[in-house]
């Protein structure tokens, strides 16, 4: 599953929180959101507060086949206390699903590279039409991998315990084997699935009745020719019991009430229940599929199938591409050319990396990295902007430095 496919997954399930926060809402505090069944001496001003007061106490569920009273050990298992909440639950999904997004760009951010506008530049590639901004934009791409691989070398005392505490939880290297971005990054997909994984659970608390087992119990039911009657989690009619106080006695009254909003709130849970399992799906093979790709001879081939594209290049042959690939790329800069080529054009990542390649042979085998000139030539400055899009990510824009064919990096 593609990067791209992955964010419509996390930017659909967020954005459906939130609408179902809306309509919940909405029904919610309009004046129906309850009706009790009062009997015929309450006055009108009674059955409002009868109303009132059942929605802000919990009700509880009795089934028609069952009778009055229960017993107080029955009735506290059948009490429905989240509708007054269901708003506030899902906003607070919402926010739960944004925040391992959050995590990534922040903390990716502080790396020293930033990826999202080495995307938006890619993009920008892609649809430029003159060649010369299409060379100033490959020029931004290399200098900018280039400069991340050799910083990366003279800041590792950075974020070293950020670093070292996740190298120990992921048994991975840190940025000594400049898998800072790497590391992060699996954490974030991780904490994409316990997220999912979680917001079930947590979702089990606020409704209670074991709802996590609630997609699972309805498959069965429709599997076995089952009626699909009134739901436990969601139940439209319930009891109420409110005191009223006198003068001198108090008196208890029990009604039946109808909550129309768990008309609604069946039909968004349901679709939550079957979209966090989905996600967790999703979730667990991009992890896995992400791994495959990241270590091992498909991180290893993925680069050398783009750099045997030079067919006329005696010199990889000479200089190994394994070298190229650990010593100067490392974890993060082919995750990195991944991501770029997830989220743009594999041919626009295959000519970059021709590019960092032509970019290492000038210093050769013996260093990371070093001086040389890039694609383009007496360049000294340029501001990136889309050719169709009126800027990258739609209309913001890309302010690089660029240099001068004979300017080393030392110079930068």
């Amino acid at each position: 599953m593609k990067s791209s496919d992955q964010q419509f997954f996390n930017d659909l399930d967020l954005n459906q929180s939130i609408i179902f926060s809306i309509i919940v809402s909405n029904k919610q505090f309009s004046s129906d959101h309850i009706a009790c069944w009062v009997p015929g001496h309450f006055t009108r001003s009674y059955e409002v507060y009868s109303n009132n007061i059942c929605w802000v106490s919990n009700t509880y569920y009795v089934a028609a086949a069952e009778t009055l009273p229960l017993d107080e050990t029955k009735k506290k298992t059948r009490v429905v206390k989240y509708y007054q909440w269901t708003p506030f639950i899902l906003l607070f999904q919402a926010v739960l699903f944004y925040m391992p997004r959050m995590l990534w760009r922040s903390l990716s951010a502080k790396s020293g590279i930033n990826i999202v506008n080495l995307v938006d530049a890619a993009l920008n590639y892609q649809t430029a039409d003159r060649f010369e901004d299409r060379n100033k934009i490959m020029t931004y791409l290399t200098r900018s991998i280039d400069q991340y691989v050799y910083m990366r070398k003279r800041k590792r005392k950075r974020f070293d315990f950020i670093r070292r505490f996740l190298a120990f939880m992921l048994c991975v290297p840190g940025r000594r084997m400049g898998s800072y971005l790497l590391i992060l990054f699996f954490v974030t997909k991780l904490l994409f699935i316990v997220n999912s994984i979680g917001q079930l659970f947590l979702l089990n608390i606020f409704l209670g009745h074991n709802f996590a087992s609630y997609g699972v119990e309805l498959i069965k039911k429709i599997l076995n020719g089952e009626e699909l009657t009134e739901s436990i989690y969601f139940p439209r009619v319930t009891i109420c019991e409110f005191a009223v106080r006198n003068i001198q006695n108090v008196h208890v009254h029990t009604v039946q009430c109808v909550l129309p909003i768990n008309l609604f709130n069946e039909k968004a849970f349901l679709f939550i229940w079957f979209w966090l399992a989905f996600l967790t799906v999703c979730n667990t093979y991009d992890l896995l599929a992400w791994f495959v790709r990241s270590f091992g001879r498909v991180r290893y081939a993925y680069i050398k199938k783009r750099l045997e594209l030079m067919q006329s290049d005696t010199h990889l042959r000479r200089m190994p591409a394994k070298e190229f690939i650990h010593r100067y790329l490392q974890h993060d800069g082919v995750l990195i050319l991944r991501l770029l080529a997830y989220n743009s054009s594999d041919l626009v990542v295959t000519e970059l990396i021709q590019q960092l390649w032509q970019f290492y042979k000038r210093v050769g085998s013996g260093g990371v990295g070093g001086a040389g000139s890039t694609t383009g030539s007496g360049v000294s400055s340029a501001v990136i902007q889309s050719s169709s899009r009126g800027g990258p990510a739609g209309g913001r824009q890309v302010s690089t430095r660029l240099f001068d064919s004979n300017v080393g990096r030392d110079d930068i």
